[in-house]
């Protein structure tokens, strides 16, 4: 065993320099894409923090959100989701009111709740940590264009079509006045704006979008990408869709030949992709 792994007799006697200890743990593992010692060093130095310090701080929500997406990243999203919980309570404990702490553990625990299939849910939780850092960070930054950006494409995931474009056109024009340029922010936003528009029966207008974003797809990442990939797609499906095959046959093709150089076997973007195609090639000469 490696004596950077997580074991009860490497640990240290319990002190704040122990907890920096097992967190630079964590980071490595994270770098080296250990996402089991990832989330073992975080669960030893929430353990050891709590029981230095067993009140309310805001040092022990900030670690016990941390911890929380040490579990995500491990695929316990249940147990993120509790951790999630617990920092809001402590954070609300703390603060007394909204704060922009508040938000951003609300930010977590709504992913986590899309990551177990409850979109109703994981939506309301965004709603209400973009809202709450409307109202205490009234400042545009990158966690409002995020949050913005989750809110449109939950509420995609629901059929909200037309206010999940409202949310990807203001996410847009904040960006915009943030000053952005090409960024991969944008591009997914636009990506995501063509999707939720093609479904609104307007294909000029998403085809118009799809290209914009795939051409900034392509100056922004060099060669293969799956966000390329999945964006010619989309859009090969759009043209079929419209009944011009003859258009959609090269850009499925592309899509195609790049999905299995980026993805693996089993991944579901390529078995989407693969269906596009195998459907684009049935319908073309």
């Amino acid at each position: 065993m490696s004596e950077n792994e997580p074991n009860e007799q490497n640990e240290r006697t319990d002190s704040l320099e122990a907890i920096e200890h097992l967190i630079a743990l964590s980071e490595e593992a994270v770098d080296r894409g250990d996402f089991t010692a990832n989330e073992e060093y975080w669960e030893q130095a929430l353990a050891m923090r709590l029981r230095l310090v067993p009140g309310d701080t805001e040092d022990t929500a900030h670690m016990l959100d941390d911890s929380g997406v040490s579990k995500e990243l491990a695929g316990k999203h249940s147990e993120a989701e509790s951790l999630f919980m617990r920092a809001v309570a402590m954070y609300e404990t703390i603060h007394s009111q909204e704060h922009a702490d508040i938000a951003t553990v609300l930010d977590d625990l709504s992913r986590v709740k899309e990551s177990r299939g409850d979109i109703e849910a994981a939506l309301s939780v965004q709603d209400r940590a973009y809202s709450m850092r409307q109202r205490v960070q009234p400042k545009e930054d990158e966690a409002s264009v995020m949050a913005l950006m989750r809110c449109g494409f939950l509420k995609a995931q629901l059929g909200q079509l037309e206010q999940a474009e409202t949310d990807y056109v203001a996410a847009h024009e904040m960006m915009q006045r943030l000053g952005y340029g090409d960024h991969e922010a944008v591009a997914k936003n636009l990506a995501n704006r063509a999707h939720a528009i093609s479904y609104l029966h307007r294909a000029d207008e998403s085809i118009q979008i799809f290209e914009e974003a795939l051409a900034m797809q392509r100056r922004l990442y060099a060669g293969d990408h799956p966000d390329i990939a999945n964006c010619l797609s989309s859009l090969a499906s759009i043209y079929l869709v419209i009944d011009q095959p003859h258009k959609a046959r090269p850009i499925i093709e592309e899509a195609h030949a790049m999905a299995a150089r980026v993805y693996p076997e089993d991944h579901p973007h390529r078995g989407t992709i693969e269906g596009w195609y195998q459907t684009i090639c049935e319908n073309t000469p």
